[in-house]
């Protein structure tokens, strides 16, 4: 794995910028992000609902961490993001709950928020109602933009789409069907993102096998997404609010034995 992002990246506070941007400054720098999931043991051992936490350290390109457990482990962590919801919401609601996530630097300093509001979503003939979403806003409560379930008849993908502030498409997420990991043999689960109509491959979000011993002790997740092509800071924290979305969506979906389709 590439060393050259010895220590973690630092909001722009250091760099004399202020207001709003502050907090997107740090998104300029990323080529990418590990993102471990926090192992909750109550949980894995009663299967009582805990709020989800996640800890992230810079992903280099092309860097994987299939197979690198404790390679990643060492690396310094850039952001954390935790989950705040009720008791109510997580033990009945499960992956469908309503929940705010705080996206914090290394200092503990607030960067975003992410807020996802309950959705009942039935799929009715060909279209979603109540789809379900995920707003990315900055700590000064600004909206940067949505993620939004989305369905398109006669396609074997799940899709996502990310909207900006407007509204307007931004990019695509798509999930395809015939996808059987994360596990020994197919260690990586992928997301492609997509530019809105080009189709241009942007990066990838992905859920990858922590390898058997790891897996056997616990169920917590280990993510990534990779910004392969230049975008602007806010697109990559929106971006980065997807991440959750999907992995509440389908992972989380999966460790209960279902999946949202």
């Amino acid at each position: 794995m590439d060393g050259n992002m010895k220590t973690p990246l630092t909001t722009d506070q250091d760099h004399g910028h202020h207001g709003q941007a502050q907090g997107l400054f740090l998104f300029e720098q990323l080529p990418g992000l590990f993102i471990r999931q926090k192992a909750q043991w109550l949980e894995e051992f009663t299967g009582f609902e805990q709020k989800n936490r996640y800890k992230m350290m810079v992903k280099t390109p092309g860097a994987d961490q299939a197979g690198r457990d404790e390679e990643v482990r060492k690396l310094p962590v850039s952001l954390f993001a935790f989950e705040e919801s009720t008791c109510c919401c997580r033990q009945f609601c499960g992956p469908w709950r309503e929940f705010s996530m705080d996206i914090l630097d290394a200092r503990k300093e607030k960067l975003l928020v992410l807020e996802r509001p309950f959705k009942c979503t039935i799929l009715c003939g060909c279209c979603l109602i109540n789809p379900q979403e995920l707003h990315v806003k900055t700590a000064g409560g600004m909206l940067l933009g949505t993620v939004r379930q989305n369905f398109k008849i006669c396609n074997f993908s799940h899709w996502l789409s990310v909207l900006d502030a407007a509204g307007n498409l931004l990019y695509e997420l798509r999930i395809p069907f015939c996808q059987f990991g994360p596990n020994c043999c197919c260690t990586r689960w992928e997301t492609e993102i997509l530019q809105a109509g080009t189709g241009q491959i942007m990066g990838s979000i992905a859920n990858v096998w922590p390898g058997c011993t790891v897996r056997l002790c616990s169920k917590a997740d280990n993510l990534e997404i990779s910004y392969d092509r230049p975008m602007p800071a806010e697109h990559k924290a929106i971006l980065l609010g997807a991440v959750f979305l999907v992995d509440m969506l389908h992972h989380e979906q999966r460790r209960g034995g279902q999946e949202f389709n």
